[in-house]
C-alpha cells in the first residue's frame, strides 16, 4: 500500500531559506526550503517543545529558540544538545510546482552499540550523564 502524499503548498510560495509550519491531520510539520529542495520535519523541539519556526537556520543547522538544541535540516538528527531525540523527518518532494509531503516519518538510524567490552562508570545524573550513558 502506497503512502498517501499531501499537497501542502505551492513551491514558489516558500521563499528560499524560509521556514513555515503546516498542519496535516492534526500533526504540525515544519517546511524548510533549501534552494530547490523542501525538507519536512517535526515542528517542535523534542527537548522542551520549542517552536522551531521561530528558531534560527544556519546552513544545514536548525537551532531551537528556547534552549539552543541544534538539528540537521536534511535528516532531523541531533547535532548539539540539550535535545537527545532527533526530529521526525517526513518524505517531501516537488511535483508540478507543488510540495507533496508524506505524513509517515522516516526512521532515524541510531548509532549501533559497539562490540567494546570495556566497562565505564558515569558519575552524575544530569543531562550530560544521561547522554553519556
Amino acid at each position: 500500500m502506497a503512502e498517501q502524499e499531501h499537497d501542502v503548498a505551492a513551491f514558489e510560495a516558500i521563499t528560499p531559506g524560509d521556514m513555515q509550519t503546516i498542519e496535516i491531520e492534526g500533526q504540525t510539520i515544519l517546511l524548510v526550503r533549501d534552494n530547490e529542495i523542501v525538507h519536512a520535519l517535526g515542528a517542535t523541539c523534542p527537548h522542551a517543545g520549542g517552536p522551531l519556526a521561530q528558531g534560527v537556520r544556519c546552513g544545514d543547522r536548525l537551532v531551537c529558540p528556547w534552549h539552543k538544541a541544534t538539528f540537521s535540516m536534511r535528516t532531523g538528527a541531533v547535532l548539539e544538545p540539550p535535545a537527545v531525540d532527533p526530529l521526525l523527518h517526513h518524505k517531501a518532494r516537488i511535483a508540478n510546482g507543488r510540495v507533496l509531503v508524506t505524513l509517515t516519518a522516516e526512521e532515524q538510524l541510531r548509532d549501533r552499540p559497539s562490540n567494546d567490552a570495556r566497562c565505564f562508570v558515569v558519575i552524575g545524573a544530569g543531562a550530560a550523564g544521561a547522554v553519556a550513558a
